[in-house]
């Protein structure tokens, strides 16, 4: 199967892209984490975004001085095509980051499942290398010293019939040598299996570092999608101080994104350049843990049976049950000669539990033979390809794209914002009547301090008061009070005065009765304010 293996579109692409060092000389692209060579290219690779991003920076900076330090910025301007483009932009940042959240979850599932893929290979290798040590220990220390104790019966007792003794004796020793072969034969697979396997580590880490990247790059993406919301209000509900604050956190976010995307093209290079070979590659990871022979047939695993039960494993194993069901034949033959030569009591129990251990062995054997067949381990390589070539590799294309797109559209909206936020002015009230209008009423504070002086009505002067003289034709001085309607002049006679000219008996005036002079005192009303207080000489 892993020769109809064809690397995906994604993969082909991101190994296409140039490998250079930092003298920007093209180097070889082949997956290889031993190799400084190969990092440093993905250094360099890594390096493009953060490289925009310090340019992106210097503009944005220069872009705000510029306009902090313009001391003639227009009042009043027009900013609906801002508002505009800031609410458009701000609903496609918020899908932008949304297909971020998308790409997160397929990359976590893909994560989970290489990691419990990889674990299963750890627990096949630990069960192999166990049975192995666990069927050495049960020869060593049950068949060898029980058909070692028949030998030694069989010899210290001599048998009138020397061909039959020397039959049973034959019999024993090569059964005893069968068990030593087939305890060499499982210590060698063990030796095999020996060295500390690596991904027990490596497994370690990459658990601890998904469970935090999870759930880390969830909030803050949905922290983007509050703040792109938040931008949206604030447009349209024209709050400066919303604007403002997303101008802060939008540099924030700008830093973020491009640097999230450092990393996703990094490592979306390094699984592009695996995902193209990945025989190759594991063959040279595992190779210097167990042997490049071990690598080839389990990502190979042939389909023939006589081929497939050649593996590097399977020889041990296989070997080790021929022996074992050689022994028992030859136990099963001792058997029949003790049965009629040797006395019950010399040769059982040991002859019944050397039976019943070779038997036990071989069945051990059996499932130590399923164990080490390269179907499983091949199911899970397969299944580790499809993981991290397919589901991984699209999930990060996903993330990579939002971030790239995140970090172009949020440096737009704090481009945008800031030109906003820097014209808007704060919304102005209703307009303060001035206390002087003589066409809009007062205020209560103007009100209060004028009020009249008759009944504690109110009065207010008018800009031109009206002219008025009194009896004696003088002017009334500016600290008089004045009425909204004209004060009409006084008719004669005058108080004060006999028949209007002056008087000389005050104590007649005051023991005269008052005249009625009609319902206005004996004033004439007037409708004009230039109209003269009329005297009695007029009448004559």
């Amino acid at each position: 199967m892993e020769e109809n293996y064809v690397p995906s579109l994604l993969a082909s692409f991101y190994h296409s892209l140039p490998h250079v060092n930092i003298t920007f000389q093209f180097v070889n692209s082949t997956f290889n984490p031993r190799s400084d060579i190969y990092l440093e290219s993905l250094g360099v690779a890594a390096s493009v975004p953060a490289v925009w991003l310090l340019f992106t920076l210097l503009v944005l900076l220069s872009y705000l001085l510029s306009r902090c330090c313009d001391k003639q910025l227009r009042q009043g301007r027009s900013l609906y095509c801002h508002r505009w483009v800031l609410g458009v932009t701000a609903f496609i940042c918020s899908a932008t980051v949304a297909v971020g959240l998308y790409g997160n979850d397929d990359v976590h599932n893909a994560s989970v499942r290489f990691s419990s893929t990889l674990r299963a290979v750890q627990h096949n290798i630990d069960a192999v290398r166990d049975h192995s040590q666990s069927l050495k220990l049960n020869l060593e220390t049950q068949s060898f010293p029980l058909a070692d104790r028949l030998t030694e019966v069989v010899e210290g007792k001599l048998l009138a019939n020397v061909t039959i003794q020397r039959l049973a004796t034959e019999l024993l020793h090569k059964t005893t040598a069968n068990i030593n072969r087939s305890t060499d034969d499982m210590n060698l697979l063990y030796e095999r299996l020996m060295p500390t396997s690596p991904l027990p580590p490596f497994l370690t880490i990459f658990d601890a570092v998904e469970l935090y990247r999870w759930p880390i790059t969830m909030g803050l993406l949905s922290v983007f999608i509050l703040l792109c919301l938040i931008l949206i209000f604030g447009v349209v509900r024209r709050i400066r101080c919303l604007l403002v604050m997303f101008a802060v956190f939008g540099l924030l976010m700008i830093i973020i994104s491009w640097c999230t995307a450092s990393i996703y093209i990094a490592l979306a290079m390094a699984m592009g350049d695996a995902c193209v070979d990945p025989a190759g590659v594991v063959e040279r990871l595992v190779a210097n843990q167990y042997g490049a022979d071990i690598a080839d047939y389990y990502m190979r695993c042939p389909i023939d049976g006589v081929v497939k039960e050649s593996g590097p494993l399977n020889t041990f194993v296989r070997q080790a049950r021929l022996n074992i069901e050689k022994s028992e034949q030859l136990v099963a033959e001792f058997a029949v000669l003790a049965e009629i030569h040797y006395s019950p009591k010399d040769v059982q129990p040991s002859l019944d539990k050397l039976t019943r251990s070779l038997k036990t062995a071989t069945q051990n054997l059996a499932t130590l033979a399923g164990l080490v067949d390269c179907a499983p381990i091949h199911r899970r390589y397969l299944d580790i390809l499809d993981v991290t070539c397919r589901k991984a590799l699209f999930g990060l294309t996903f993330m990579l794209g939002s971030a790239v797109g995140a970090g172009l559209l949020f440096t737009i909206l704090v481009w945008v914002d800031s030109h906003v936020w820097i014209y808007l002015r704060k919304r102005k009230g209703y307009l303060q009547v001035a206390e002087a209008d003589p066409f809009l009423p007062l205020s209560s504070s103007a009100g209060s301090s004028s009020r009249g002086a008759q009944g504690g009505s109110l009065s207010r002067p008018s800009l031109n008061p009206p002219q008025t003289y009194s009896s004696a034709g003088t002017y009334p001085g500016r600290h008089a009070h004045y009425r909204h309607t004209h004060t009409p002049p006084q008719t004669p006679p005058f108080p004060g005065t006999m028949n209007g000219r002056g008087s000389h008996n005050r104590h007649e005036q005051a023991s005269a009765p008052p005249l009625l002079l009609g319902p206005n005192n004996g004033q004439y009303p007037t409708l004009s304010k230039s109209c003269k207080t009329l005297e009695s000489s007029d009448f004559y």
